[in-house]
């Protein structure tokens, strides 16, 4: 693969990481293991350097390590998912793929009849509990909401992979917060910070917005920073290769023009968060100016996490991993 030179990503916001995080990271290795997500001790040592716990440490700084643990498995659980559909062959076959979906969905809709066959369904049944015991009826309609949409949006990307489809920017860009999954990761922001406003605040255009551009920031610059490993795996499901496909540049002219999208995207947030609207009463301004704090600090934190993380460094001699079907172990030697 050609030298690629990656431009510094604009971000002018503090990094900030919870106290909790060397907790955080224990609990995540320790919950892999509970479930059998991770199986070996060469696997266990590359998970364990993807350091997820840092993630959530970064990107909720403030939260209590009971909801850092369950942001911490949540994230997990969509990372291994991920993996073992790219890597299992489901990504590539949409049938397949949304059938399993209905497994999960299932589980998510009734946690307590729905059957939970193997590592995926059960750790998502745990750690579904664990929202649903900290969260009220309306907020998790809403996650299940996002979590379909999520769902859907991965359908999507199989059908491409299945046609040797290339999406197009537009329609790419589209999908993209819905294929991160990050709006689920959104939803949990009142679950750890204890927000109970209402939804006529959570809606206000003005805050829609910058949860918009958040996520924009968060997945165009994972797609920039995990584009080697995307490349290897064949994926064209990447803001830099749609770029490269759309305009018939080179890679690194197509890097740099992703660069500035994201570089102009935190811009425009940062501007937009100066007119936030002061709301009523007292304690409903502090809740929007709480999640504004979080999606500051996913888009800071993401940035730090992905060029520390070994999840997107290249590995040598990896262990080979199990093939779905799904209920099998997703890292495994």
């Amino acid at each position: 693969m050609e030298s690629l030179i990656k431009p510094p990503l604009h971000c002018p916001i503090p990094s900030a990481v919870n106290p909790h995080v060397e907790a955080i990271q224990r609990h995540s290795l320790d919950w892999v293991r509970a479930f059998q997500l991770v199986q070996g001790d060469t696997a266990l040592e590359r998970f364990a350097a993807s350091k997820f716990g840092w993630l959530a440490a970064r990107a909720y700084p403030d939260a209590g390590l009971d909801e850092a643990c369950i942001v911490v498995d949540w994230n997990v659980w969509l990372f291994m998912l991920d993996d073992q559909c790219d890597e299992g062959g489901i990504g590539k076959d949409p049938d397949r793929l949304q059938a399993y979906f209905a497994i999960l969905q299932a589980i998510l809709r009734d946690p307590d009849v729905a059957p939970c066959p193997g590592p995926l369904e059960q750790s998502l049944r745990d750690v579904w509990q664990r929202m649903r015991a900290r969260s009220t009826a309306a907020w998790q309609a809403r996650f299940l909401r996002d979590a379909e949409d999520y769902f859907d949006a991965c359908v999507w990307e199989a059908e491409n992979r299945a046609r040797g489809v290339v999406p197009t920017v537009a329609d790419y860009i589209h999908y993209r917060p819905l294929t991160g999954a990050l709006i689920t990761d959104v939803d949990l922001i009142d679950v750890t910070e204890h927000l109970r406003w209402p939804d006529v605040a959570r809606m206000h255009p003005v805050v829609q917005d910058l949860t918009a551009m958040a996520n924009n920031v968060v997945c165009w610059s994972n797609d920039i920073i995990s584009l080697e490993k995307e490349m290897r795996r064949g994926d064209v499901h990447n803001l830099v290769l749609t770029i490269r496909h759309r305009d018939g540049c080179t890679l690194q002219e197509a890097i740099f023009r992703a660069a500035a999208m994201h570089d102009a995207e935190v811009c425009r947030f940062l501007d937009l968060e100066e007119r936030l609207p002061v709301f009523t009463p007292a304690s409903v301004y502090a809740d929007a100016r709480h999640y504004v704090a979080v999606l500051r600090a996913w888009m800071r934190g993401n940035l730090d996490w992905g060029m520390d993380s070994g999840r997107y460094r290249p590995r040598e001699a990896a262990p080979a991993q199990q093939r779905i079907p799904p209920n099998d172990a997703a890292w495994a030697e």
